[in-house]
C-alpha cells in the first residue's frame, strides 16, 4: 500500500510510517521507519523489545477499524516511542497503519533513553483536506472530540492568518511526496501556537492521504518548576478570561479579533471560531452611530473609548452592548482590548457601588486555585469551588468555621496565622510577593493534601484572602523524578562505556565503574582533578584547545560525531579510544558528558589494514575506480595514475608528489565549485568526516565529464584537525548520459504521440463526414463514387500515419549508445535505392552517443535528398570539429533549399506534405541533444548539419571506459 511512498519520506526528521498484517507481519515502512526500527523486514516481535503482545492487540484492533495508541520500545536498543495505530486497507484486506513519534532520538548509549519529547500530535486528511483520523494527542492538544474533529478541516485548525496558504501548501505536499513547514495552529479556544510539521503521503484504505506531525517550536516535554508555574498561571488567568461575567475582546489596531471569551461569544450568539480573524465590526449592525475605523483610531490615539452597538447574531435579534475599546500591547504588537455588556436598560438598573462586580465574582469562583476570604476572627466568609473540591464541603457548609481548622500541623497552623497577622497588601510593582507556606490540608473526608497557602489583606475592609494551591502532582511529579535519577545513578555506575562529567574548568565532577576500569584510578580519587594532565599528559591550556576546536559543541546542545583519541592510564599505557561529549545543564551550571570507549582493538586492526595498503590499491584499481589521497598539511592531492590519464591534471601547481589544491579546483566545473567547496569546508571544520558528491571536471580532451567522489576523514593531527582525507573517483559520465536521454526521450514520445494523436483525428473527421454525407445525402453516382474515393484516401493516410509511429514506438525504451557514423553511414547507404547519386563516405572513424534509432535519422536525410533533390549527382558524408561541438554533414550538389523553406521542413505539417520524416528525424536526434539544421545554399545543393555535443562523440579508438 505505501509501497509508492516508501521514498518520499522528507529529510532526517520524516515521519515513521509502516503497516501490518493481522498477524504482526512487517507489511511495508518508509525510511524512518527502517532507521527507527533498525529493520525493513519480519514480524512484530523482530521490532518491538520486550513483551510484544500489546502491540499485537493493537495491530488487531486497528485491522478490526478501531484506532488506538500505545507506548513501546522498538528496534535491538528498545528506544522509547509513541504509536499510534490506524485502520487501513490494501488490495489484500484490512491492514494497520502506525505512526511512530520516538520520544527520543535513538540512543547511543543507554543513558540517552532517560530523556522523550512526549507526544505529538497526529493528524491524516484525504486530498480534500478533511480529517480521516486522529491520535489522542490530537484531540487533546486541540482541545475536541474525536468526533468533533472528523468533521473539521485541516484548514479549520490553522490560524487565520494562516489559512489562505493551506489549500496551495497542501496540494504542494500530495504532488512532492511530503515535506516540513512551519505553521501556527489554532486550539478550539482560540489559543494560537506556532508549530514545526512533517508531512508525508501515503495511500490510507486505498486513498491518497497526507500524515502529518506537528511538533510545538520551543517546547519541552521535561518542564522546570518555573515553567510548570507558568503553565499554570496561564491556565488560570485563561480561567479568569473565558468565565468572566463580562465579554472580552482582544483585536489587532485593524479591529481584527485575535482572541474572545465565551461570555462575547455568548452576546454575538456565534461560536467562537466563526468570529476568530473576521473584523470585529463585522457582527455589529452599520446604522451611522459610528465609524469602526475612527473609534480604532480614537482608541490607539486617546487611550478609551466607549459607545454602543446593535449586535447581529446568526438567528434572532440582535441585543445593545455597550463596547469600551482601550489600547493594550501584547507581545511587542499593538492591540486593541474590547470589554462588552449589555446597555443598562434603566438609570436604576446597577447594583449599589459597594457591590462587587460580577466579573470579580466569577473570576473568584472559577479560579484553578483555591481562594477563601477570612474576617479577622480567621472564620470563613467565602470559598471558591476548587477550596469546595480540596476540603470535600460544599461554601455553605464551610461558611462561619475556622478555616485553620483544616490545617494538619498545629504548628504550622500558627505560623501561618502569624503570617494573616502581618499579611500584607497586594504588591506594587517592584515590592516582594507575600509569603508563602507549605503545609497540609485535612479535608472532612480524612484525606491529607498537601498545599501552598499565603494570605494577602483586601484593601478598604478587615477581611483577608486566602489562596491555597493543591501541589499533589507536584509532589506525585518530585517522586517520579527521584525514581528517575535513582536509576540514571544505575545506569552511569553500570554502562558498558567510561562516563565522565566534568565541570566548566574541565575537572573531574563523576566517574563510573567503567572509566576506573579503563584507566585505573577510583573515583573518589580523582573527583576535583583536571582530566587533561591525568589522561592526555598535557597542560589544561593545551587541553581545552582539543576540546574546544574538536569535541566541544558549538552550540547544539547534542553531541558531535566521536572522535578518536588517544590516552593514558595510570601505569602509562596508552589506550585508544572513541569519544564524544555533549553538554548539560543542572543547577544553573554547565557540565559536560565526556562518553569514552575503548578502541584499541579496532585502532590495531586499522594499523594491520594500512600495512596492506599496497595490496588494498591493487584491488581498487581492479575495481575499475581511481584514488585519491588528501594530505591537509602539505597541501598535496596525490592520485592514482589512471586518475592522472583521464583528468586535465598539469601545469605550474602540479609535482611528482601531487597537485595543489588550486590545480585540483581549477579542473572543477564553475557552477559545481560552490558545492565542492562547501564539502571541504565541512570536513576540515569537524562537521562531518565522510561525504559523497557528483560534480563535473575537465578530462584531457578538453570535456566536461561527471564524476562520483566518495571520501573520508582516516587520521587528526594532535589539535583535532584532519590530517588525512582519502577516498575513491569513479566516471559516471555514461550514467549521467543516459539519465539524461531517457528524460528528453520520454519527453519526446510524449510531444510525437499528441502530434500524432492530432493528426488521426482530423482524418476521423473527415471520414465520419463523407461517410454521413453517403448514408443520409441524396447524391449520384458518381457523386458518391467521389465521396468513396475521398474515404479510401484518407484510411491510407490514417495506415501511414500508424505505420509511421513505429519509427519511434522505441524511441528511449533502449539507453543510448556509441555508435560509429562511418560504418553506420556505408550500412544505411547500401539498403537504399539511391539512383543517379554517387555516394561519397568522407567520414572518419568516429563514435556517436546516440539514441538506438539514430540510423532512422539518417536513413530520412539520405532518402530525402534522393526524392527531392532535383539536379543532384553527389551524395556526400563529412565529419569536423568546433570548439564546443562536431559538425555530421550530409550534402548533396542539387537544387538546394530556398531560405524561407530551411526551417518548415522540420514542421510536422511540411514533413508530411514533402512524404518525409525530418520533423520525427529532428527530435529522434535531440534525445541525446544532437541538434538538426539545414544550412545549404540555393543552387549549390542541400547540407544537412547535425550538430553533436562535446560530450557526445569520441574517436573510435577510445573505449568506453565508465570508471577511471
Amino acid at each position: 500500500m505505501l509501497s509508492d511512498h516508501t521514498d518520499t519520506t522528507p529529510g532526517e526528521g520524516g515521519i515513521p510510517v509502516a503497516g501490518f498484517s493481522s498477524d504482526g507481519a512487517l507489511l511495508f515502512s518508509n525510511k524512518a521507519f527502517c532507521t527507527l526500527a533498525g529493520t525493513d523486514t519480519g514480524l512484530y516481535s523482530d521490532l518491538i523489545a520486550g513483551d510484544g503482545g500489546p502491540f499485537l492487540a493493537a495491530v488487531r484492533q486497528a485491522c478490526s477499524g478501531t484506532p488506538t495508541f500505545l507506548q513501546v520500545g522498538l528496534g535491538p536498543s528498545g528506544i522509547p516511542a509513541g504509536i499510534s495505530f490506524f485502520p487501513s486497507s490494501d488490495e489484500f484486506g484490512p491492514t494497520a497503519l502506525i505512526v511512530a513519534v520516538p520520544r527520543s532520538p535513538p540512543p547511543k548509549t543507554a543513558l540517552h533513553m532517560m530523556t522523550g519529547n512526549g507526544d505529538e500530535p497526529v493528524i491524516i486528511s484525504d486530498s480534500a483536506r478533511t480529517i480521516l483520523d486522529v491520535n489522542e494527542p490530537a484531540c487533546t492538544r486541540f482541545g475536541y472530540r474525536r468526533g468533533e474533529m472528523l468533521n473539521l478541516k485541516t484548514d479549520d485548525l490553522a490560524a487565520p492568518l494562516c489559512r489562505d496558504a493551506t489549500p496551495d501548501r497542501y496540494a504542494s505536499l500530495l504532488r512532492t511526496g511530503g515535506g516540513v513547514f512551519e505553521n501556527l495552529y489554532v486550539t478550539r479556544d482560540g489559543v494560537v501556537f506556532p508549530v514545526e510539521v512533517y508531512a508525508t503521503v501515503v495511500q490510507y484504505r486505498g486513498h491518497p492521504a497526507l500524515i502529518s506531525l506537528s511538533k510545538s517550536i520551543g517546547g519541552d516535554s521535561t518542564l522546570d518548576q518555573t515553567s510548570v508555574a507558568l503553565r499554570e498561571m496561564e491556565k488560570k488567568y485563561r480561567s479568569f478570561f473565558d468565565a468572566a461575567g463580562e465579554g472580552f475582546v482582544v483585536t489587532d489596531r485593524d479591529g481584527i479579533v485575535l482572541d474572545i471569551n465565551e461570555r462575547f461569544s455568548a452576546l454575538l450568539g456565534r461560536p467562537k471560531r466563526a468570529v476568530i480573524g473576521h473584523s470585529l465590526f463585522s457582527w455589529f449592525a452599520r446604522n451611522g452611530a459610528y465609524d469602526p475605523a475612527s473609534i480604532i483610531r480614537s482608541a490607539t490615539d486617546n487611550g478609551c473609548v466607549r459607545f454602543e452597538a446593535l449586535a447581529v447574531p446568526s438567528v434572532g435579534t440582535g441585543a445593545v452592548l455597550s463596547l469600551e475599546c482601550c489600547p493594550v500591547t501584547l507581545q511587542g504588537e499593538q492591540c486593541i482590548r474590547v470589554i462588552a455588556r449589555n446597555a443598562p436598560q434603566s438609570p436604576h438598573g446597577e447594583e449599589g457601588s459597594s457591590a462587587p462586580s460580577a466579573l470579580y465574582l466569577s473570576a473568584f469562583d472559577t479560579a484553578g486555585t483555591g481562594l477563601l476570604i477570612i474576617d479577622e476572627g480567621h472564620q470563613i466568609v467565602r470559598a471558591n469551588r476548587e477550596t469546595e473540591r480540596m476540603l470535600g464541603a460544599s461554601a455553605d457548609a464551610l461558611k462561619g468555621r475556622q478555616w485553620m481548622d483544616f490545617v494538619k500541623d498545629a504548628s504550622v497552623a500558627a505560623s501561618v496565622a502569624s503570617v494573616q497577622e502581618g499579611a500584607v497588601s497586594p504588591a506594587e510593582e517592584g515590592e516582594p510577593s507575600p509569603e508563602t507556606r507549605d503545609i497540609t490540608l485535612n479535608t472532612t473526608t480524612g484525606d491529607a493534601i498537601p498545599a501552598l497557602v499565603s494570605v494577602r489583606t483586601i484593601p478598604g475592609s478587615n477581611q483577608y484572602i486566602v489562596s491555597v494551591q493543591d501541589i499533589s502532582r507536584q509532589r506525585e511529579t518530585i517522586g517520579i523524578l527521584s525514581e528517575h535519577r535513582e536509576m540514571f545513578e544505575r545506569l552511569f555506575s553500570s554502562g558498558y562505556e567510561a562516563f565522565i562529567v566534568l565541570d566548566e574548568g574541565y575537572d573531574i565532577h563523576m566517574w563510573n565503574t567503567a572509566a576506573e576500569e579503563m584507566f585505573g584510578y577510583d573515583a573518589d580519587e580523582v573527583r576535583g582533578t583536571n582530566i587533561f594532565p591525568l589522561l592526555f599528559s598535557c597542560e589544561p591550556k593545551d587541553g581545552e584547545r582539543i576540546f574546544r576546536r574538536f569535541l566541544e559543541p558549538a552550540a547544539a546542545p547534542s553531541a558531535r560525531s566521536p572522535a578518536e583519541l588517544s590516552m593514558t592510564t595510570r601505569e602509562g599505557e596508552v589506550v585508544h579510544t572513541e569519544a564524544s561529549v555533549s553538554r548539560f545543564m543542572h543547577r544553573g551550571e554547565n557540565y559536560l558528558l565526556l562518553i569514552i570507549r575503548d578502541n584499541t582493538e579496532r585502532y590495531q586492526t586499522f594499523q594491520s589494514l594500512t600495512e596492506h595498503e599496497e595490496f588494498l590499491r591493487f584491488a581498487i584499481d581492479a575495481a575499475g575506480v581511481g584514488i585519491w589521497d588528501y594530505d591537509t598539511e602539505a597541501g598535496l592531492i596525490r592520485m592514482s595514475e589512471d586518475v592522472y590519464d583521464v583528468l586535465s591534471l598539469g601545469g605550474l601547481d602540479s609535482s611528482p608528489l601531487g597537485v595543489s589544491q588550486d590545480a585540483w579546483r581549477a579542473i572543477i566545473h564553475p557552477d559545481d565549485l560552490l558545492t565542492s567547496d562547501s564539502i571541504s569546508l565541512a570536513v576540515m571544520g569537524g562537521a562531518i568526516t565522510c561525504f559523497e558528491q557528483e560534480l563535473r571536471m575537465k578530462t584531457t580532451d578538453g570535456t566536461w565529464d561527471w564524476f562520483a567522489l566518495e571520501g573520508k576523514v582516516v587520521a587528526y593531527d594532535s589539535t583535532g584537525r584532519p590530517r588525512r582525507v582519502v577516498g575513491i573517483i569513479r566516471d559516471v559520465q555514461g550514467k549521467k548520459q543516459a539519465e539524461s536521454a531517457i528524460r528528453e526521450a520520454n519527453r519526446k514520445l510524449s510531444l510525437l504521440a499528441g502530434v500524432t494523436r492530432h493528426d488521426i483525428l482530423n482524418q476521423l473527421q473527415g471520414l465520419l463526414f463523407y461517410s454521413e454525407e453517403m448514408k443520409t445525402g441524396e447524391y449520384t453516382a458518381d457523386e458518391m463514387v467521389v465521396m468513396a474515393g475521398k474515404i479510401f484516401e484518407m484510411t491510407e493516410t490514417v495506415n501511414r500515419q500508424i505505420t509511421r509511429t513505429r519509427k519511434y514506438d522505441a524511441l528511449g525504451t533502449e539507453p543510448p549508445e556509441w555508435q560509429n557514423i562511418h560504418y553506420l553511414a556505408d550500412e544505411i547507404v547500401s539498403g537504399m535505392d539511391i539512383a543517379g547519386l554517387s555516394y561519397h563516405n568522407e567520414l572518419p572513424l568516429v563514435e556517436v552517443y546516440a539514441d538506438d534509432l539514430f540510423a532512422d535519422v539518417l536513413r530520412t536525410i539520405v532518402e530525402n535528398a534522393s526524392r527531392h533533390a532535383e539536379g543532384a549527382t553527389r551524395l556526400t558524408m563529412r565529419f569536423s570539429e568546433t570548439e564546443d561541438a562536431g559538425i555530421f554533414t550530409i550534402e548533396d550538389n542539387g537544387c538546394g533549399i530556398s531560405a524561407r523553406c530551411k526551417e518548415k521542413i522540420f514542421s510536422h505539417g511540411f514533413s508530411q506534405r514533402a512524404g518525409g520524416g525530418l520533423f520525427i528525424a529532428r527530435e529522434i536526434a535531440g534525445v541525446t541533444g544532437i541538434e538538426l539544421w539545414e544550412t545549404g545554399a540555393v543552387g549549390t545543393g542541400a547540407r544537412f548539419e547535425l550538430r553533436i555535443p562535446r560530450s557526445g562523440y569520441r574517436s573510435a579508438g577510445v573505449q568506453d571506459a565508465d570508471a577511471v
